[in-house]
């Protein structure tokens, strides 16, 4: 899929140096150059040829080696495209309540471009937050009571009554066990009205055990808010004074109590400081008890567990109605998201269908599109042969069928991994962005050329001048000035083929008029020798291999040319470097492949006698395909 620029080759001796221009729609003139051209040479070969008796001999073309670049380039067509586009889609039904756009005008990502009536989905947001609320409290409740299976102590202290056992089964509400905080101490005390006022929570204290004359340091936990009268006719108000237990007060101890400078007006009893009765606040069998009474227990410490799987299930299965509502309400969100269209990128409109009034169903409906117009791309599909040559970042020649006069640069962007196939072929997407595209319209088609390698200034000819083997044609003449000789024969007995025609025996012959050369200096390089069998029986000829420079014998040369073995390099298609064997100037010939038909398909007969035999010379193809015939008639 290579498509090459190059400049002719040029019959003239001095090389010919041109402003190499881009030509839009290359190969439909390439066709009509090559078919003129060829046009052309079948007529110069029928003026040109000589006549022999019966016999035609077809003269060749000459051509120049001349001095020029060659460009090696890989060419694709496509049709230009944003470098990004999105249709703006409508995912709801309902009337367009508000649209901010026009086709052409510049929109920024996120920005408002359609308003679709909404009233329906606020109603379905209303009664998602409804239904969320619900679910969230159900959830909590089953949490609860879970959370109830697990028998905590209230308080700490000591067990004083315990109403169950391990395995029993125990219902809500069943009375669990009593527990006794003996370790602080509380006395109720009556103080003088007008002293308790004086008298504040936290303040210090200290109490005095009647019985044993002991005294104890503690504090004011309550005052109480009002006042009696006692027995004795004195307003007082209650002061409770909280004390650590030694270990070994005793419940209703006698005790009196000083706090500040007042002491209490009569005597109290002494209590423990809190008494809690734990009741079960769920249901289920008793696992995991491990207390008894009289055994200490501390604040919040698991007593055992009561084991119910089905509020468990009920609990999961609150989670995840749980789940569900919250999804409903993202979704009845996202939904009124829908009704306000946004631009999902910065970019232009380049088209709009829909405007406000309309009215839109629920078919995915496309109400505008935007693209990114700061830069185009199109898709290269580039032969397997051809796409390791390519890099991103390499430039990138493009020319619109609309603009034939303007060459665009690009930019390979990407280059894609994974090819199609087609006709036996694989074909890989390679992505060009064009970054300065004025004028250029998305949809055009263009095509492209990727320069894949460039020589400037080397000698080069044209492409069907070079038969297969890397040889050229040339006069004896030339032969002779440049000293090419034919190698000498690989073995004794070896028969070779002299410039004409007759063979030898394990010799070489000079061109006629040449005297005898030397061959090639030992360790010279020389190419392979090619055989071809005369018959059973006969000897070997052969035509041995030679480097560049040197002659090569091959059957049926025109009469005064010979083959000469040269060195190629760089081709575009249309003309081939040449590296070593000539120089330039030098002046090589081409041979028509075909230049008519006859009877028999061999050749083209000038001649209108009768021939009674016809001898047909093939030369295979040159490296741009085709050969070479020569057509002789006779007696």
């Amino acid at each position: 899929m290579n498509q090459n620029s190059s400049q002719e080759g040029q019959n003239s001796p001095a090389p010919q140096q041109t402003e190499k221009k881009r030509k839009p729609q290359s190969s439909k003139r390439i066709i009509w150059i090559v078919a003129g051209v060829v046009l052309l040479a079948g007529g110069y070969f029928y003026t040109a040829s000589k006549r022999k008796g019966n016999t035609v001999e077809v003269l060749p073309v000459a051509v120049s080696v001349v001095r020029g670049d060659i460009t090696s380039t890989v060419s694709s067509s496509g049709s230009v495209r944003p470098i990004e586009q999105y249709n703006i889609v409508s995912l709801v039904s309902g009337d367009i309540a508000q649209d901010s756009i026009s086709a052409g005008s510049a929109v920024h990502k996120d920005q408002l471009l359609y308003v679709i009536e909404s009233e329906t989905a606020g109603t379905a947001i209303q009664r998602a937050e409804i239904s969320l609320q619900q679910q969230e409290l159900s959830y909590r409740q089953s949490l609860d009571n879970v959370g109830n299976l697990n028998v905590r102590m209230p308080i700490g202290g000591i067990i004083t009554s315990l109403s169950v056992k391990e395995g029993d089964n125990v219902n809500n509400g069943a009375r669990i066990c009593d527990i006794v905080n003996n370790q602080e101490l509380t006395v109720k005390l009556p103080f003088h009205e007008d002293d308790a006022r004086s008298i504040y929570v936290g303040q210090a204290a200290v109490v005095y055990l009647e019985e044993s004359g002991e005294f104890f340091y503690g504090y004011v936990s309550a005052i109480a808010s009002g006042s009696i009268i006692t027995a004795a006719g004195n307003i007082v108000s209650n002061v409770t004074v909280a004390f650590e237990n030694p270990g070994a007060i005793v419940q209703n101890a006698t005790a009196t109590a000083i706090v500040g400078n007042f002491a209490c007006s009569e005597t109290g009893r002494v209590e423990y400081g809190r008494t809690e009765t734990v009741f079960s606040k769920s249901s289920g069998t008793v696992t995991g008890l491990t207390k008894n009474i009289g055994d200490r227990v501390y604040a919040n410490e698991l007593l055992f567990t009561l084991d119910n799987q089905s509020l468990v299930i009920s609990s999961q299965s609150s989670a995840l109605s749980l789940q569900t509502a919250r999804l409903n309400l993202n979704d009845s969100r996202t939904q009124l998201d829908n009704y306000n269209i946004r631009s999902p990128i910065d970019g232009t409109i380049i088209d709009k269908s829909y405007k406000a009034g309309d009215t839109l169903d629920s078919n995915r409906t496309v109400l505008a599109v935007v693209a990114d117009m700061s830069r185009l791309t199109f898709t290269m599909n580039i032969d397997e042969l051809d796409v390791k040559k390519l890099s991103v970042g390499q430039r990138v020649d493009v020319i619109a069928d609309a603009m034939p006069a303007q060459v665009f640069e690009g930019r390979i962007d990407t280059i894609g991994i994974i090819g199609a196939g087609s006709s036996g072929v694989t074909y890989y997407p390679v992505e060009v962005v064009i970054e300065s595209y004025e004028g250029l319209l998305p949809g055009m088609n263009v095509t492209a050329d990727i320069v894949v390698d460039e020589k400037h200034g080397i000698l080069r000819i044209p492409i069907s001048a070079v038969s297969r083997g890397d040889v050229v044609l040339i006069t004896k003449e030339y032969a002779d000035s440049i000293g090419a000789t034919y190698p000498q024969p690989r073995a004794e007995g070896e028969q070779v083929r002299s410039p004409d025609g007759q063979q030898q025996q394990g010799q070489s012959r000079p061109p006629e008029g040449q005297q005898q050369r030397q061959p090639p200096a030992s360790g010279q390089q020389q190419s392979g020798a090619q055989s071809q069998s005369q018959g059973a029986g006969a000897p070997v000829t052969r035509t041995i291999g030679a480097p560049a420079g040197s002659l090569v014998d091959r059957p049926g040369n025109p009469t005064g040319y010979v083959w000469l073995k040269v060195e190629t390099g760089m081709s575009d298609g249309t003309n081939i470097e040449i590296t070593a064997g000539l120089r330039e100037d030098a002046v090589v010939y081409i041979l028509p492949s075909s230049i008519g038909t006859s009877s028999n398909n061999t050749g083209f007969f000038v001649n209108s006698a009768p021939a009674r035999t016809t001898t047909t010379t093939q030369y295979g193809p040159g490296p741009g395909g085709g050969g070479t015939t020569i057509v002789t008639t006779g007696p």
